[in-house]
């Protein structure tokens, strides 16, 4: 005859917990997500320093920028470093065009955008360079692992010895590290 295991309040806790803690890593980065309007009121239009709009704002992946602007007055390429300091898009380019624009940063890394009409990225300064950081999630899923609150199924606490370096991205004056966790092959990214 075998026996079979009869849960305890503790393993009963840890297998909820575990739960919560996957729901959030699944649900957080829509919830955590922000909308940037580009130039808040002003929109997306000439003669406005998008830099310094930028500055001290954080975006992450998951995050939208929102570029408001009449219909037909501007519209908003997606360019390269190159083409940001030229004013000058790729001629497969699509510019768009819909007055209320969404862009979603799904990757990290720099992102620039220009306006494609007449001069207004030369002229107007009608341009935007930001820098992506990865989704604020993960870093919480890191949080989370360095603290031992989310155990293996059945297993021990994970540590931080656990986890592998895949990769390494730096973003200005902040290193980024691309983890995984062998385990049930999670994978997020940590700020060292």
């Amino acid at each position: 005859m075998t026996k079979e295991a009869i849960p305890t309040p503790i393993s009963m806790a840890s297998s909820n917990l575990y739960i919560i803690l996957a729901t959030l890593a699944v649900f957080a980065p829509s919830v955590l997500a922000t909308d940037y309007v580009v130039g808040d009121d002003k929109g997306w239009t000439i003669n406005f320093d998008y830099q310094a709009w930028a500055q001290g704002k954080s975006f992450y992946v998951g995050d939208n920028l929102v570029f408001n602007y009449p219909k037909g007055a501007h519209t908003v390429l997606k360019v390269n470093g190159t083409g940001f300091q030229q004013c000058a898009a790729p001629l497969d380019s699509v510019p768009l065009t819909s007055g209320k624009d969404v862009i979603n940063l799904a990757t990290p890394g720099r992102k620039w955008y220009i306006c494609g009409v007449a001069q207004h990225c030369e002229l107007g300064n009608q341009k935007l360079l930001i820098t992506v950081l990865p989704s604020s999630s993960h870093l919480l899923q890191v949080q989370a692992i360095a603290h031992g609150l989310m155990p293996q199924l059945g297993q021990a606490p994970v540590h931080l010895q656990q986890l592998q370096l895949l990769d390494k991205i730096c973003f200005d004056d902040a290193s980024y590290y691309w983890l995984s966790w062998d385990a049930h092959g999670l994978m997020f990214w940590i700020s060292i």
